[in-house]
């Protein structure tokens, strides 16, 4: 998680594993992505995302897109925090 993190919101040139504390789901979202498409061939749907998005942030979320792809995810919330009922 901690590479993926580096290698997906690093700017170029930079001293490694110096990375921003926060980025906004969309672009967490379209990092999953990419390493699930990657990884399988398959794409994740608008559900699927939803669901992740759901389980990082604790919470059902009766957001619509636009306001649910500018929430901040920190890089403790997608490396360190465990997940709720593990």
């Amino acid at each position: 998680a901690t590479v993926t993190w580096d290698n997906a919101f690093s700017p170029p040139g930079r001293v490694p594993f110096a990375v921003p504390d926060k980025v906004t789901w969309g672009q967490l979202a379209e990092t999953l992505s990419i390493k699930f498409s990657s990884a399988t061939g398959g794409s994740l749907s608008e559900d699927n995302l939803r669901f992740l998005a759901e389980k990082i942030f604790r919470t059902s979320l009766p957001l619509n897109t636009i306001e649910l792809n500018s929430m901040a995810v920190s890089w403790t919330q997608f490396c360190k925090d465990a997940l709720p009922d593990r």
